[in-house]
């Protein structure tokens, strides 16, 4: 579902719901002709309704029956999402800047304008396997993917408005990404393929209570 615009920095900027909520909204087929992804729809963010939040049980069983063996067994049903176990193996960070007020122009309701960097110049990736390796390309070796789940971000500015020290920085990113997601979390990744490329994305992170 796409537009769904989030500037941190802009009172009201935010997104109009949060994870584990249950939205109602209306959408409508893509406006970009050129996405032919089944899933996609172009959303009316004017129509949002928040339901209700859920918890993390209630989660897991939404989502238990989607669970694919692996990101081959997604591409081979013709969908272009899906969610996977994952065995993270290992994470990288990639930091181009440690600014966080980097500007950017940007069109706003006042003409063109400075604006804080929305994506900040940081790429976290992921190293890992599939629950089932066996008919996946990671059964040679773990998927290397870029996470594109906007809390990596927003913890990176978060980081980064603290200290400049590099090894800092990844240490504390690795920590949450890594470590914790590993060990203390029942973690699955929400599997999304990009419009023009059709490689695929971590495009979100579930961390639920073991």
């Amino acid at each position: 579902m796409y537009p769904i615009p989030y500037q941190p920095r802009v009172p009201g900027g935010g997104i109009p719901f949060h994870k584990k909520e249950w939205i109602e909204v209306d959408l409508y087929p893509p406006d970009d002709k050129r996405d032919r992804r089944p899933e996609s729809r172009t959303i009316d963010l004017q129509s949002v309704k928040v339901l209700e939040k859920v918890d993390d049980e209630v989660v897991k069983k939404v989502i238990a029956p989607h669970v694919s063996a692996n990101i081959a067994a997604i591409d081979a049903s013709g969908a272009s999402l899906g969610f996977i176990k994952p065995d993270i193996q290992n994470y990288a960070l990639n930091m181009i800047s440690t600014e966080v007020r980097d500007e950017q122009l940007r069109i706003t309701e006042d003409g063109i304008g400075e604006q804080d960097m929305i994506k900040l110049k940081q790429e976290s990736y992921y190293y890992f396997n599939c629950q089932e390796p066996t008919g996946c390309s990671c059964a040679n070796q773990p998927h290397k993917m870029e996470i594109h789940d906007w809390e990596v971000n927003e913890l990176y500015r978060n980081v980064v408005s603290r200290t400049k020290d590099r090894d800092e920085i990844y240490e504390k990113m690795r920590w949450k990404w890594f470590d914790w997601m590993k060990n203390e979390r029942d973690t699955y990744f929400m599997m999304g393929t990009h419009h023009r490329w059709h490689n695929w994305l971590v495009v979100s992170v579930l961390y639920l209570r073991k």
